[in-house]
């Protein structure tokens, strides 16, 4: 299980390093390209990026866009 952990870890980091200068500078077509690369590589795993109401307003997958995460987060 740690080591589950630990992977899941590694993944976000990478995730964040991969988008965080783009959404600073508001590079929307480079985070979003961003996205569809982790969707094409890691075909188990998606991201969703929310604003403070909870829309999603960047995703791996496009269909999830300016959808509410509620509806995508499964308990």
């Amino acid at each position: 299980m740690k080591e589950i952990v630990l992977s899941s870890e590694d993944i976000v980091h990478t995730i964040y390093a991969g988008i965080r200068h783009p959404m600073t500078v508001g590079d929307k077509a480079s985070v979003e390209k961003e996205l569809l690369d982790i969707k094409e590589e890691r075909k188990d795993i998606e991201v969703f990026i929310c604003d403070i109401t909870n829309e999603i307003t960047y995703a791996t997958h496009k269909e999830k866009l300016k959808s509410n995460l509620a509806n995508h987060i499964y308990k």
